[in-house]
């Protein structure tokens, strides 16, 4: 997901001085990325940073 949506390198690990991008979000081909991004807000929350994405869905038609 991260080649087609994501913003910067993507690093999440460790998190005072992110130099590997060991976190991932996989998606079904159901699916489409849109964005994908990686928060450095509060780093000391944890040893990896949060990855966050909007991915977009296909809206599906049920025939009664």
């Amino acid at each position: 997901m991260w080649p087609r949506a994501g913003s910067g390198d993507g690093f999440t690990y460790d998190a005072l001085n992110p130099h590997a991008r060991i976190d991932f979000h996989l998606a079904s081909r159901d699916l489409r990325p849109l964005t994908a991004q990686v928060v450095t807000a509060d780093p000391e929350a944890s040893d990896h940073l949060p990855v966050v994405s909007d991915l977009e869905m296909p809206v599906r038609r049920h025939r009664r």
